[in-house]
């Protein structure tokens, strides 16, 4: 019981580390005690990249970014000045094309989508029948 304690001090300690909360030593807080400290990666677009997106464009450049919340890599939920989700994008923070669309609306890019669109194209790679494999 001893040792579950420890692991499980030391395991929160590194969940806390990785999302960058402070846990002085010796303390053990929940992620539900950190509620609201704790905040999803984001990017808050200008008007005129929130009006390409919702045209279809698939790219937010970095001029059209005001704010972002995020590492380079991340996926980030992308959102007006006003606060209204546009979708999800990866984020870059090296790149003149700062946000690559990956959903749009208010669904969340997780596992089960790309898993969705991998099948999907495999499918429809198939119903080509081209004989290649790159």
């Amino acid at each position: 019981m001893v040792r579950q304690e420890i692991v499980g001090r030391t395991t929160t300690a590194r969940v806390h580390a990785n999302l960058g909360l402070s846990v002085k030593q010796g303390e053990s807080k929940t992620l539900a005690q950190n509620a609201g400290t704790v905040r999803a990666p984001r990017a808050v677009v200008r008007p005129r990249g929130a009006e390409r997106a919702e045209r279809g464009h698939p790219w937010i450049y970095k001029s059209d970014v005001t704010d972002v919340q995020a590492a380079g890599g991340d996926v980030v939920e992308v959102l007006t000045a006003r606060g209204r989700k546009l979708g999800e994008a990866l984020y870059s923070d090296r790149s003149e094309i700062s946000l690559r669309l990956l959903e749009r609306g208010e669904r969340r890019f997780d596992d089960q989508l790309l898993v969705e669109r991998l099948e999907a194209a495999i499918a429809y790679r198939q119903r080509l029948a081209i004989d290649a494999t790159a």
